[in-house]
């Protein structure tokens, strides 16, 4: 490698140069100390030892492209840390994402599995930003969490573009297998029209059938009255009314006066965070839960815990997960409480058996070439500890099993977390049942 740069460095010369041959054979006499060096000889071991050092340094080089290749899998978890969602999602996604690494023993593919975690703030811009980025510059392959529709949606189609893979926790959108589906998605828990129908369906027949909702005034809230709406008419109920408040309202009070007058049987809740806390805390201070049944089409652990017993007493909920489902759950949900002070939500427990099925499958496909290990991850059966033989149909929903529940009564409530009562189960044939007409071109394909 010296000699081959030595003879570059004689060969190689700036056009217009004179060839080595017509150059002065010795340089003019220069007066210098005794036995010191010529100036040549200076330059030809400054030369030498120049040519050495980089024959040296590409050498290392080379090596350190060979050792550089060990590149980690990396994993981005892009929640809502500070905001309304935090407490479903936020840092106990990325705590459950890191319990799946360490459980499938740090590594896959013979390369460190590496979590990296960011904070969207409810923006879509921002959540954007950050999804490309890591997308683009720093290697993630997959990005879960998601909790938000529009982040989702804006993540999903990024992903797409890219070529990479997102997986959707929190957000229930149906247009995420419908309109927006995507190849590149996977639509880990559940969407509004699956929880909306099987939450009504146990409505309908234990708490009564006429309605009056409380409605977020946003687009998530609006889609699950839209879709509330027809289930109850068609099981032979009325909605006799609906109020509209805005995200964020504080005093409940005028819209469950008004409820309460419309002698409707059930009290359709369809807010989220802390609208649905207090909501709920103001139904028990009004008496309203003496007269009407509150059910929540969405009702998410944190915000029922935040409610407890005596707001919640026989409310229906369907869900893909709760952590006192069976011994499997509960071992998770001791070890997730022992890091958060709290038991995972749906979407903590949803991150940790997705990835662990993400890692299985890059295994299986013996690579982490998207197409690859997607193609895997859809010839697996999933099975974990709230699924059996599930699987991800062609739209990118994981068609599995759902749970039902009944609110506990504070009696029967022993611990502040020990809020329900299993019902029963909807198989998956039934829960995610196959679509007629679907709306997503890569089931119509």
């Amino acid at each position: 490698m010296v000699a081959a740069a030595f003879a570059w460095l004689r060969w190689s010369r700036p056009k217009g140069c004179p060839a080595p041959a017509s150059l002065p054979l010795r340089a003019p006499a220069i007066k210098r100390p005794n036995n010191a060096p010529h100036l040549w000889e200076v330059s030809m071991v400054s030369r030498r030892t120049v040519l050495f050092g980089g024959a040296l340094a590409l050498t290392g080089a080379g090596s350190g492209r060979a050792s550089a290749q060990v590149l980690p899998i990396k994993i981005g978890v892009l929640e809502d840390m500070s905001g309304v969602f935090s407490d479903l999602g936020g840092n106990g996604t990325t705590i459950a994402a890191r319990m799946a690494v360490e459980d499938f023993g740090g590594k896959v593919l013979g390369r460190p599995i590496e979590i990296v975690s960011g904070d969207h703030q409810n923006k879509p811009d921002l959540a954007l930003s950050i999804a490309r980025k890591w997308y683009d510059i720093e290697g993630v392959g997959l990005i879960t969490g998601l909790t938000n529709s529009a982040v989702a949606l804006g993540v999903q189609k990024l992903a797409a573009d890219k070529n990479k893979i997102n997986i959707v926790q929190n957000a229930s959108t149906d247009v995420l297998i419908e309109q927006d589906c995507s190849p590149n998605a996977i639509i880990w828990n559940w969407t509004a029209r699956t929880i909306v129908r099987l939450t009504v369906e146990m409505a309908m027949k234990t708490s009564g059938k006429t309605w009056y909702f409380i409605v977020s005034d946003y687009a998530g809230g609006r889609i699950m009255e839209d879709e509330a709406t027809p289930l109850i008419k068609s099981a032979g109920g009325a909605v006799l009314g609906t109020s509209r408040p805005p995200v964020g309202e504080a005093d409940f009070a005028s819209h469950l006066l008004t409820a309460q007058a419309s002698k409707a049987e059930v009290l359709g809740v369809v807010t989220f965070g802390q609208d649905f806390v207090n909501l709920l805390r103001q139904c028990v201070d009004f008496g309203i839960v003496r007269t009407m049944r509150p059910v929540a089409p969405f009702a998410f652990h944190s915000d029922l815990k935040a409610v407890g017993p005596q707001g919640i007493q026989g409310m229906p909920v369907a869900a893909p997960f709760y952590w006192d489902l069976n011994p499997e759950t509960r071992a998770f949900s001791d070890r997730f409480r022992k890091l958060t002070g709290r038991p995972p939500d749906v979407g903590h427990a949803g991150t940790y058996n997705a990835l662990i099925h993400y890692f299985k499958s890059l295994k299986a496909a013996n690579t982490d070439q998207t197409a690859d290990v997607l193609a895997a991850m859809r010839k697996m059966p999933i099975n974990d500890m709230s699924t059996k033989d599930g699987f991800i149909r062609g739209d990118g929903m994981v068609v599995r099993q759902i749970y039902r529940f009944v609110g506990k009564t504070p009696a029967e409530s022993k611990d502040p977390w020990d809020l329900l009562k299993f019902v029963d189960t909807v198989p998956k044939e039934a829960a995610f049942p196959e679509q007629k007409d679907p709306k997503c071109r890569l089931l119509k394909a």
